[in-house]
């Protein structure tokens, strides 16, 4: 992987860690490669995230535990990098790249290069549409009435998505339960017309 490739997968990595662990630096999660194989990392792949955030100190690594903690400075770097989405940070690049007036609208940067593949896989999909779906979603979160570790999951369950798209062989039917996952999410909300408007943007896959 590039160095930006590793970037953008340590960034959906460690914004699982985050959700999973509800943002708790004494709360470290099993299974290091469980939890790449959930965002569809392939095992080489999760190493080079591991590396990753273990060198920058964005999480700490109990290999004879097979167990992962984030640090104050991971919870740190998810935050700064999701209130300025379309900045770049010192750990990660824009999570959301403003692509400017006349173009399909905001593409997150895991999008970059694939959309190939996601047409090949998801044929009945239009590429642009699910890329502003989960960016509107993502971009909505803390606007939401939900319960602290139902946003958490919200905000998961769209990494998860991104982080398959980024993938040359996204699993259609990873994305399919997360869209599923987050349909019952918005509707539990109470936000009647926010809600009903990410609804309608929301593929059915």
């Amino acid at each position: 992987m590039t160095e930006d490739e590793i970037k953008l997968k340590s960034y959906g990595y460690l914004s699982q860690l985050y959700a999973t662990s509800g943002a708790h630096v004494l709360n470290p999660i099993n299974g290091l490669q469980r939890l790449g194989s959930e965002l569809g990392l392939e095992i080489d792949e999760t190493n080079e995230v591991l590396n990753y955030l273990d060198k920058e100190g964005l999480g700490i690594i109990y290999l004879n535990e097979d167990k992962i903690s984030i640090t104050d400075k991971g919870i740190s770097a998810i935050e700064e990098a999701e209130l300025n989405p379309t900045m770049p940070t010192r750990y990660f690049p824009p999570i959301i790249e403003d692509v400017g007036v006349g173009t399909a609208g905001r593409f997150s940067a895991f999008e970059k290069g694939s959309k190939r593949a996601l047409d090949e896989t998801i044929s009945s999909v239009k590429y642009n549409e699910l890329t502003k779906s989960v960016g509107t979603i993502m971009e909505s979160i803390d606007k939401l009435h939900l319960e602290p570790e139902l946003k958490s999951k919200l905000r998961a369950e769209s990494i998860t998505i991104k982080v398959q798209i980024s993938l040359p062989r996204p699993d259609i039917d990873v994305i399919r339960d997360c869209v599923s996952s987050i349909r019952k999410i918005l509707e539990t909300a109470t936000d009647n017309l926010l809600v009903r408007r990410l609804l309608s943007q929301l593929l059915i896959l």
